[in-house]
């Protein structure tokens, strides 16, 4: 017998009951508290921590069906068994007993010996069913704190596929058709290489992360990797999406359409305007888990990841640019604002690139892009360089702004520059440090008849840059 078996309530308006069955279970080891009727009973329940109750049903005032009731309707019948203590030997009123939530019954007079075996069985199962309350309530507190530190780093989807099976973890993959989402912030080496300090390039980038991150877990997506100020997602595992081209592209959508709020908190906290561009593709890759025993990931590889970074190289500023994979499988709902081919590196074929302007599924658009240029009374000699991943060439050549608007411009340049090209534009030509005066840009069409004319749609600049380019705009306007 434990030193500590159990606190006993026993409640029952006939003293000599009381008294009989207390001193019966004391001897036994037990702690007993009486209660001579019902409303004594339930104050006691109040004041004390019972481990199971003998409960007398005939009493005056509230009896024991009344007072059953009310236990009830605060401990289930494993947090603190009711044993009914009855002279009523009609079946009719043990089942109600039984089905109001009674765990036992001992018919009157007791017997002495069978008391002590009904209350060692209750508290038997009572101990049982704390003791598996008690472990999930910390199997439930670990995956918790799982949840809270791995879901930092792993999507929520994958934690709770580790939970639920531990052997999810042992390295391996599988073939699964996916769509993968990889977006990336135009020009942000100009930004970080600006007037504004670690600590602001840090914030602007934690916010623009947290906001879009956010957006791709509302579409049940993976982030499976952020780089500096790119990530890279997909959709389709761990868990079967048939519809994942459609969530892609809407989730694709509602990060565009964050911007707002993203460049809404630069412009409070005095930070730079951001646009970023987004590549989407769809096709069988290898997901699973990839590493070392020391560290690893859930992860997607394969060309058609590749492909999708591609496509994300050729987007300009606030743009969607999917495959004809993703397209055919998303269908019709897709509003294409344009389209265009391609020969990306390390792919045999051209590929036929579309930009996506909104889907129907989820009833959400952007805003199609138009601009009116200026002709400028006075072209503005520039200087260029071709910018290469994110490294500048150091070898420039001239160009002439002919005509501008605050979102592009047609330049004529001293060498053939191609379409879908990024160039960094300097305003001062003799200044290539002063970071004010360049901007980025990328190549989107020849333009006019003349030779080396080109558009190019402006992908980042500084805020100094944008007010030099509002200033020249106003000075032509007034010629």
């Amino acid at each position: 017998m434990k030193s500590d078996p159990g606190m006993l309530l026993v409640v029952d308006d006939n003293e000599m009951n009381r008294d009989i069955l207390s001193r019966r279970l004391t001897r036994l080891g037990y702690v007993v508290i009486v209660a001579e009727n019902g409303q004594s009973a339930l104050n006691m329940l109040l004041e004390h921590k019972f481990d199971l109750v003998l409960l007398d049903i005939e009493m005056p005032g509230i009896d024991g069906i009344a007072v059953l009731k009310l236990i009830r309707t605060t401990y289930s019948m494993s947090e603190l068994p009711v044993i009914m203590v009855t002279a009523r030997g009609e079946s009719t009123d043990i089942v109600g007993a039984l089905e109001l939530g009674a765990n036992d019954y001992i018919m009157k007079p007791l017997d002495l010996a069978v008391v002590p075996a009904r209350v060692r069985t209750q508290l038997a199962l009572k101990r049982a069913s704390d003791e598996v309350r008690m472990l999930a309530s910390q199997l439930e507190a670990r995956n918790t704190l799982i949840r809270n530190i791995f879901g930092r780093y792993v999507a929520s989807e994958v934690v709770d596929k580790l939970l639920a099976s531990p052997e999810a973890l042992e390295f391996g993959g599988e073939l699964r058709m996916v769509t993968v989402l990889v977006a990336d912030l135009r020009g942000f080496t100009l930004i970080s290489e600006g007037p504004f300090t670690p600590v602001q390039v840090v914030h602007m980038l934690n916010n623009f992360l947290g906001t879009m991150t956010k957006i791709i877990a509302d579409h049940h997506g993976i982030v499976d990797e952020i780089l500096g100020d790119g990530m890279l997602a997909f959709f389709g595992a761990p868990s079967e999406q048939p519809d994942h081209a459609q969530r892609a592209v809407g989730c694709a959508v509602a990060m565009q359409q964050a911007m707002t709020s993203v460049n809404a908190y630069n412009q409070t906290h005095g930070l730079p305007e951001l646009s970023m561009g987004i590549g989407i593709h769809t096709g069988e890759a290898i997901v699973g888990n990839i590493g070392s025993e020391t560290r690893s990931k859930y992860s997607v590889v394969g060309k058609h990841v590749n492909l999708a970074a591609r496509l994300e190289s050729y987007c300009c500023g606030n743009q969607i640019l999917i495959s004809e994979a993703t397209l055919s499988h998303t269908g019709a709902i897709v509003r294409i604002d344009g389209q265009f081919i391609v020969h990306p590196k390390g792919v045999a074929d051209p590929v036929t690139v579309y930009e996506a302007g909104g889907i129907a599924t989820y009833n959400s658009f952007l805003p199609r892009y138009t601009d009116e240029l200026q002709a400028l009374h006075q072209a503005i000699t520039v200087n260029c360089a071709i910018i290469d991943e994110k490294s500048i060439s150091e070898e420039t050549f001239a160009g002439s702004l002919t005509r501008l608007s605050a979102k592009a411009a047609e330049i004529v340049t001293t060498r053939a520059v191609s379409p879908l090209t990024n160039i960094a534009i300097y305003l001062l030509p003799d200044n290539f440090t002063d970071q004010t005066t360049c901007l980025y840009g990328k190549v989107v069409a020849y333009a006019g008849d003349v030779d080396n004319c080109v558009c190019v749609r402006f992908t980042c600049m500084l805020p100094q840059t944008r007010a030099v380019l509002a200033d020249l705009l106003h000075r032509n306007s007034q010629n």
